[in-house]
């Protein structure tokens, strides 16, 4: 069944010519009908493997199969089910796993928007700031002019160049320096 892509048409003409062959050599096929159950119930139509299983179930109920009756049979509910467009259509099972797959992936890209609205994660897990464009803190950046006082009294604190930052900070160069020691 897998070589004919669970064509029923090939399978019922192949299965034929493959028992004339072998009546024609004077051989006979043992149990033929339950090998055409099992090739029946390897297509990938799940609605034409339960309506076989249905058959051999009668079947094995004590129903009477010939190798021919369940050929024609299993190849007319192919031939109808190809003309409805229904063969090989997705289960009920598989529609809903569809629709909730497609479901779950909108509220996955939904819900990406919602995980860090304050922006992204620096490696060490804590969120980055944003970079501080305010033109009140731009005077920490300016170097003092010749003269100019190296400390700086700003809303109440105190703040000193540092020349390791080259900006003004409210520690001295000295008290970074050796705190780092």
């Amino acid at each position: 069944m897998g070589t004919v892509n669970s064509n029923i048409e090939l399978f019922s003409m192949h299965v034929k010519n493959s028992r004339e062959g072998l009546i024609a050599r004077g051989e006979t096929v043992d149990d033929l009908i339950m090998k055409l159950f099992k090739g029946y119930k390897a297509t990938s139509d799940t609605k034409f493997v339960e309506y076989i299983d249905k058959k051999e179930d009668a079947y094995l109920d004590g129903k009477d199969f010939e190798p021919d009756e369940l050929i024609q049979v299993a190849l007319n509910k192919y031939i109808l089910c190809k003309e409805n467009g229904e063969w090989d259509a997705p289960s009920v099972e598989q529609e809903q796993l569809t629709a909730l797959t497609a479901e779950l992936n909108k509220f996955k890209t939904s819900n990406s928007k919602l995980k860090n609205p304050r922006g992204p994660k620096h490696k060490s897990g804590k969120i980055k700031k944003k970079p501080n464009n305010d033109e009140r803190w731009a005077w920490k950046k300016i170097h003092f002019a010749n003269g100019e006082a190296t400390t700086k009294e700003v809303t109440g604190k105190i703040y000193h160049w540092c020349n390791k930052h080259q900006a003004r900070t409210v520690h001295t160069y000295e008290e970074y320096f050796f705190a780092s020691a």
